[in-house]
């Protein structure tokens, strides 16, 4: 299944802290180079709930930039889709020290 998200955007978040327009550069860049892993809670104990598979930045009504993306949600009675586009899902080793 896929669906529209809103990831990030400028505006001021519940840490009062924002994030720069270069930023949101950054991470659409990464983004559309290799899929996202979309985790719970940013919890990287439980095994990811979907991916993201596009991103792309947009200006909001109120002059603020937010990074907007298409997320596939995988669904336990369905295989995963390869694709052959030369991206992967990035894999770290939280145990390595």
């Amino acid at each position: 299944m896929h669906a529209k998200i809103r990831m990030i955007t400028t505006h001021i978040d519940k840490h009062n802290e924002r994030f720069a327009p270069s930023a949101l550069d950054d991470f659409v860049r990464s983004i559309n180079q290799q899929y996202m892993p979309m985790g719970v809670e940013h919890d990287p104990r439980i095994p990811p709930i979907g991916r993201i598979l596009s991103a792309h930045i947009e200006e909001l009504e109120d002059g603020e930039y937010a990074v907007d993306g298409i997320a596939e949600m995988f669904e336990s009675d369905k295989d995963i889709e390869f694709l052959d586009d030369g991206r992967e899902i990035p894999v770290h080793d939280l145990g390595k020290k």
